[in-house]
């Protein structure tokens, strides 16, 4: 993650996407990296459908990419959105991937369903979550990660993620990791729990302590209590984060998806979310022995 070489967005014509287009360009501007615009046709239309919005929206994509000095490819293709990204991703292997998301919710979201959510649960490789930015959000910042808060359970998921978060940091500089404890909803009216009593503080800084030293002075542990997914955003909102990394589980079935932390926080985050799939933790470890045989 802390070398990216291929980067790829997926566009059409939403706020949401233009927002992630401009998150990618800047990442990929940032790392050097070739970048990949796909834009999948909705089945549920026919391909020539606003063809000529489509063909001056990505003239325009690829223009500004050009002058920003970034390599580009464009890809167009009918199908559902969710399996036609992922479909231009296993061919591909970008390093990352970058997504919009319009954050819908209650009926709505049931109605429509979410791509977002559908990409990042089948997704191979980490994937960059971005929702339309205020209209005084700074570009600028894109592509750098100044603050960064990233979640563990100490669960194989959160591995990942934490690997994703260290890689990060070498060029950030703060990492934020968060643990929250979970208490019995009957318990949520009663005096907070004594942190001293659970082993989440020795293990957080058994982690920070294997970290080098030049590592170890950007990571700032904390422990929280709550609900798990509420209590990520509010210390994202407090820390002024710029991303949220979270890992992303092997499950089965689409309840358990749906009902996981890292769909909660996708639905809810207002700053981009760095989604890490479980498996990325032992690519990284073939890949380590593979370059050191």
């Amino acid at each position: 993650m802390s070398n990216l070489s291929r980067i790829q967005c997926a566009v059409d014509f939403s706020d949401a996407s233009l927002a992630a287009f401009e998150y990618g360009l800047a990442l990929a501007k940032a790392q050097s990296a070739e970048l990949s615009l796909v834009f999948a046709v909705p089945l549920d239309v026919r391909f020539n459908w606003r063809a000529r919005e489509r063909m001056d929206l990505l003239a325009e994509l690829r223009r500004v990419t050009i002058a920003e000095g970034v390599p580009v490819s464009v890809n167009v293709q009918q199908g559902d959105p969710a399996e036609v990204i992922l479909l231009h991703t296993r061919a591909r292997k970008p390093d990352a991937l970058v997504i919009g998301t319009h954050g819908r919710i209650g009926m709505e979201r049931f109605r429509r369903g979410s791509v977002a959510t559908r990409v990042v649960q089948g997704a191979p490789c980490p994937t960059f979550v971005v929702r339309a930015f205020p209209s005084d959000r700074r570009v600028e910042r894109f592509g750098r990660f100044d603050r960064i808060l990233c979640a563990t359970d100490f669960s194989a998921a959160s591995g990942a993620a934490l690997n994703q978060a260290i890689d990060l940091i070498r060029r950030g500089k703060r990492l934020t990791l968060l643990h929250v404890l979970r208490r019995p909803p009957f318990l949520y009216a009663r005096r907070p729990w004594n942190f001293v009593h659970t082993d989440a503080w020795p293990r957080i800084h058994q982690i920070v302590s294997s970290l080098s030293p030049d590592l170890r002075e950007k990571v700032h542990p904390r422990l929280s209590e709550g609900r798990v997914a509420k209590e990520i955003l509010r210390v994202a909102a407090d820390t002024r984060a710029d991303l949220i990394v979270v890992g992303v589980p092997v499950r089965r079935g689409v309840y358990k998806w749906f009902g996981s932390t890292a769909a909660r926080i996708l639905r809810a985050s207002k700053v981009p979310v760095l989604a890490v799939p479980e498996l990325a933790r032992l690519r990284t470890s073939e890949e380590t022995h593979r370059q050191t045989a």
